[in-house]
């Protein structure tokens, strides 16, 4: 019998405060110290998990969190340019309070 499949979907870690509570979408940000952290947790969490296959997105706070997981299997992960982040057009960078606004 075929083992099943298993999918982990994974979120990048926390970002840059100046980026908090802002419509981020396509901005590539960076992580916060924290969010570096959480990217090394996740990887000693996940340390024992065999990945057949890894694909992420280009975003650097996508790249960021992956790059423990990646250091620790063989497999090289594949960059994907569907997986970016949703576009938020004239909204991006602004505030939930600045868009009412508008």
């Amino acid at each position: 019998m075929t083992p099943a499949t298993r999918l982990f979907l994974l979120r990048h870690g926390e970002v840059e405060a100046r980026y908090h509570r802002i419509f981020g979408g396509r901005i590539d940000m960076e992580l916060s110290p924290r969010g570096h952290q959480q990217a090394r947790a996740l990887a000693a969490y996940l340390g024992n998990t065999h990945f057949n296959a890894i694909y992420a997105s280009p975003m650097k706070r996508a790249q960021q969190t992956l790059a423990p997981l990646a250091e620790n299997h063989l497999v090289t992960p594949m960059t994907l340019a569907d997986l970016r982040e949703v576009d938020f057009g004239e909204w991006t960078g602004l505030s939930w309070q600045q868009v009412q606004e508008r």
